[in-house]
């Protein structure tokens, strides 16, 4: 214990000296800062050290201290106060220079507050962290998957917004502290927040990239986002998408196996009957709901109604509201008034409607894409698709001058020259497994879409 009493001191005299004499000096120290944490009162005594200590001026020897002190099972409401004081008031350069550290201790506070029922409470300190870490580069960090998940336990998906938006996309662990795990998570629960702003073509991008992510195993998160792109491919095409044939096959494989009641509801729904899809949805309603994917559900029931009324467009200029209720399955013809009512306000459909006749006329769009605003929107389309063409170019080229890169691609091609098939397993321990399964995270699957 003296000589964590003594720490405080030894942070302070390398305060302004190189980082790394400060990063060595906490290394030497771990061990001694987990037996001060699990001594009794060692929580408190850690706290009180790290409170000792200026925020911005020694914010690495603080961030270890909170790590050690946070791993024990009594942290709080006092741990979580002072976590979040560091992650917003702590210095960006030294987070990081540290970013697993920094995103170890996101973790822990993500984890209290969780478990206190307060995620709400972690969005601040979270989009501080992922600022002060990425900074101005377009870096992806842990702390992006940990603020996601508390703006949707917190039902307040509109505070991950900015951090959505925000042009990121390099995965570089060495920066970042990133896993495949922080990765998967990271476009899971984006694709949640999407999915809670009605932005169902950026949510199936998100969940996507997860399902497509390299791998030779399957865990629960890639289940998940199968299971909820397969109902946004529904909802937007009327059909599940066929997985892009760089997928994994374990992936492939654990969708077939995972998937029964989902590809019963593609079928019901391919069938255009209402009555079918209805009976489907009971059939499987416990599934759905154990998933938390009821809502989603719902609103694939109501999109198979508006794709039956637009088939009717491309057929009839004049029909009766009685004839559309029987033929696209609803009970009555107010029903079918409400529907195409619906339809109109939100641009999905043009008609007129004389209510005293009970008739419908079908329009054409009158949109005829020659403003300036559409120009202005193809140009900018235009200069990201152009952007992103670049940004393959470079990290092509990039790869292509990794030695780790190049290595296995050598020992892949001896491997298929002298018989060894090629394919990295448990021959193959360099290598090894890319995703191996994971348990689900604190938090995991709670949202209801």
């Amino acid at each position: 214990m003296a000589a964590v009493q003594n720490l405080p001191a030894q942070i302070r005299a390398l305060a302004g000296k190189p980082l790394s004499d400060m990063a060595k000096l906490l290394k030497n120290s771990e061990t001694a800062l987990l037996h001060a944490a699990s001594a009794p009162n060692g929580t408190a005594t850690l706290l009180s050290l790290a409170a000792s200590l200026e925020i911005s001026a020694h914010t690495l020897g603080i961030v270890s201290m909170l790590n050690a002190a946070a791993a024990k099972s009594d942290a709080g409401l006092d741990m979580a106060t002072a976590i979040s004081a560091v992650l917003q008031l702590g210095d960006s350069e030294q987070l990081q220079f540290a970013p697993a550290q920094t995103a170890t201790l996101a973790g822990h506070l993500r984890d209290i507050m969780v478990e206190l029922q307060q995620p709400r409470l972690a969005i601040a300190p979270l989009q501080a962290a992922v600022c002060k870490v990425a900074g101005a580069r377009p870096l992806i960090t842990p702390m992006h998957a940990m603020l996601f998940q508390c703006c949707l336990l917190a039902n307040n998906p509109a505070a991950a917004v900015p951090v959505l938006e925000r042009d990121a996309h390099d995965v570089d662990p060495a920066l970042t502290g990133m896993t495949i795990r922080d990765f998967l998570l990271w476009r899971y629960y984006g694709g949640l927040i999407n999915i809670a702003r009605k932005r169902y073509a950026e949510a199936a991008e998100m969940l996507l990239a997860a399902l497509t992510a390299p791998s030779m195993v399957t865990n629960a998160i890639v289940v998940a986002a199968w299971k909820k792109w397969a109902l946004l491919g529904l909802l937007r095409e009327g059909a599940v998408p066929q997985l892009p044939k760089w997928t994994s096959p374990a992936v492939s494989r654990t969708a077939k196996q995972e998937g029964g009641a989902y590809q019963d509801l593609a079928t019901a729904y391919a069938g255009k009957s209402a009555t079918v899809m209805s009976e489907t949805v009971a059939k499987h309603r416990a599934v759905f709901a154990e998933d938390e994917n009821l809502g989603l559900v719902k609103l694939v029931v109501e999109a198979q109604t508006k794709r039956n009324v637009l088939r009717l467009t491309q057929t009839y200029i004049t029909l009766s509201l009685a004839d559309i209720a029987s033929n696209v399955g609803l009970p009555t013809a107010e029903a079918a008034e409400l529907a195409i009512l619906r339809m109109v306000d939100a641009g999905e459909v043009f008609a007129e409607m004389d209510g005293s006749k009970g008739m419908v006329r079908f329009l054409e769009d009158p949109q005829q894409f020659r403003s300036a605003a559409t120009v202005a929107r193809l140009d900018a389309h235009i200069a990201a698709a152009t952007a992103l063409g670049e940004r393959v170019a470079a990290t092509c080229a990039e790869v292509s001058k990794s030695k780790k890169y190049l290595g296995r691609l050598y020992h892949r091609t001896d491997l298929q020259r002298y018989g060894g098939g090629g394919v990295p397993g448990e021959e193959d321990d360099e290598i090894g497994p890319l995703m191996p399964p994971e348990p689900s995270p604190p938090g995991f699957m709670l949202y209801q879409a």
